[in-house]
């Protein structure tokens, strides 16, 4: 996948929250058993959604993680954002540093075409869409420890 890891587990986390919060603190322990994901990954991709706002934190006996926004209001790329920058949207698919429109690699035109699509979609979906309209089989697909 073009996405690396850590935004992949931050992708679940999110849509985790966002189908089974309900507003409270959901312990990230909790949460990397039910999506079948390293308690220490998904704890490390916490901190990154932490610091740019995506979610907030409280310890204690009710402690743990939620979304500082409402679920219509966080969006894909913003996650991505958080957790690896945006420039997925710049680089060349390939990894060549002189690729562009001047000295285009072998998959350049089709690339620029898919990656504009693919910000387009990151930048208008929130969260809430995916979880309400895309996914009819969300919960086993998303969250089984199988994945």
């Amino acid at each position: 996948m073009l996405l690396n890891k850590s935004t992949e587990h931050a992708i679940r986390l999110v849509l985790y929250l966002t189908r089974f919060q309900n507003g409270n603190f959901r312990r990230i322990r909790e949460i990397a058993e039910e999506c079948g994901v390293s308690y220490f990954q998904l704890g490390k991709v916490a901190q990154s959604l932490i610091k740019a706002g995506i979610l907030e934190s409280y310890t204690g006996p009710h402690g743990g993680v939620r979304l500082t926004k409402g679920r219509s209001e966080t969006r894909l790329y913003d996650i991505l954002e958080a957790v690896e920058g945006t420039d997925i949207f710049e680089r060349c698919v390939l990894g060549f540093q002189e690729c562009g429109d001047v000295n285009p690699c072998p998959v350049h035109d089709h690339w620029k075409k898919a990656r504009s699509v693919i910000s387009q979609l990151f930048k208008e979906r929130t969260v809430e869409e995916f979880v309400d309209e895309e996914f009819v089989e969300f919960d086993s697909r998303v969250f089984s420890p199988k994945h």
